[in-house]
């Protein structure tokens, strides 16, 4: 589920103009001392804080293994995701993929700085053969772009439940994004638990919480 915060800081300033009437009585003579009273205006602007999301990029990735690929003698041969859910792995790192996104919205006259805290989890549905080969030989690598920190990066495909946090700044009307990229090896260990299998790995990332920070 994408979550979006929208922040909005008011500033109001009060002054008040205080103006006072003072009187000095001596002893042979008196000093009187008159006020003038004038208006003081103040005029209160805060400045504008726009809204900033978590979103998904619906970007899913295929690891489609054929059995020529999971042959004997392509044993220690590593595999690559692609986004096409009809073609096979590819043989050479295609790189990562964005999945997720981070967009703070522009807003006029704004300058800006958000500072916001999210959580993820993996969790991989499918036959326990299926999974245990993937825990053993899969690596499932998230990564992402400068400003957002992740406290853990290196999963695997056969992963049953885990979960991580992550940390973002970023200024107003800028982007950025968390990527993900996985492989599998064929090993010369038997991976007999994979063949026919249909393994789905999600990433999910939630509670997406924002405030502003002092800009320097």
């Amino acid at each position: 589920m994408d979550k979006k915060n929208t922040m909005l800081l008011t500033v109001i300033a009060v002054a008040t103009l205080l103006v006072a009437v003072v009187g000095a009585t001596f002893a042979y003579f008196s000093v009187n001392a008159t006020s003038a009273s004038a208006t003081s205006t103040v005029t209160t602007k805060a400045e504008s804080v726009g809204s900033i999301a978590l979103n998904s990029k619906n970007a899913p990735l295929y690891l489609n293994l054929s059995a020529d690929q999971m042959s004997k003698a392509n044993a220690t041969k590593t595999y690559h995701a692609t986004t096409s859910a009809t073609g096979y792995a590819a043989t050479t790192a295609p790189g990562a993929t964005a999945v997720a996104e981070i967009v703070a919205t522009a807003v006029a006259d704004a300058n800006v700085t958000y500072k916001c805290t999210f959580n993820y989890s993996v969790k991989t549905t499918g036959e326990e053969a299926a999974l245990a080969v993937l825990a053993d030989d899969s690596t499932l690598t998230l990564s992402a772009s400068e400003g957002v920190t992740l406290n853990g990066t290196e999963f695997n495909l056969g992963t049953a439940s885990a979960t991580g946090t992550g940390e973002v700044t970023i200024a107003d009307g800028a982007t950025a994004t968390i990527s993900a990229a996985a492989q599998f090896t064929n090993t010369n260990a038997e991976q007999n638990g994979l063949a026919g299998a249909s393994i789905t790995t999600t990433v999910t990332f939630d509670t997406f919480a924002c405030d502003t920070v002092a800009n320097s």
